[in-house]
């Protein structure tokens, strides 16, 4: 990993449906840390704008706040996080990332796998991008896992895995990075 060996703060993150949330929770409990869910998070400050605005809200606006709350998360510390594909989507969350005191770990599957097959299929519906070419799947799935990995300290493999089993290797290796008397 290239952060201190003072570990803080872990966000998961990787292509929707990955299971970061179950993944993060499962891990948070063995960390005996907190855990937030960055899409939760963000909504519940969403809620507490007035009527008229939530409704005015830009995607750029969207990915302010989505950066105000991990800024706010990060400073808990100790903490596991959550956060979807959505958080790479702008330069600016993915320059924060790149340079946040944070462990990032992406969970990432094969281009080749069902799941993959379906994350890729989920991302073109979700953001209204009509009916592409196969090939197009397959480009934005290097999209994103580029991106992935350009901001990960660790990459876990999740493809047909159990969750109780990647956040069982991930809390091993963090024992094994960190030193086994800092988290148990």
């Amino acid at each position: 990993m290239n952060k201190e060996n003072e570990m803080e703060t872990i966000i998961l993150t990787g292509l929707d449906t990955n299971f970061q949330s179950k993944i993060g929770k499962l891990l948070a409990q063995q960390l005996n840390w907190p855990f937030y869910d960055l899409d939760e998070e963000v909504a519940k400050l969403i809620r507490r704008l007035p009527a008229g605005q939530l409704f005015n809200l830009s995607e750029d606006q969207i990915n302010q706040l989505m950066q105000h709350v991990l800024v706010d998360l990060l400073a808990k510390k100790e903490v596991v996080i959550a956060a979807n594909s959505n958080i790479v989507d702008t330069h600016q969350n993915f320059h924060f990332l790149k340079n946040c005191e944070a462990v990032i770990i992406y969970l990432y599957d094969r281009f080749d796998s069902d799941r993959a097959n379906y994350v890729a299929t989920k991302i073109v519906d979700d953001r209204n991008l009509g009916s592409l070419i196969v090939g197009t799947f397959h480009l934005i799935w290097e999209l994103y896992d580029e991106r992935y990995r350009n901001i990960s300290d660790l990459m876990v493999e999740v493809n047909g895995k159990k969750a109780e089993k990647v956040a069982k290797e991930i809390a091993t290796f963090i024992s094994l990075e960190v030193g086994e008397d800092d988290f148990f």
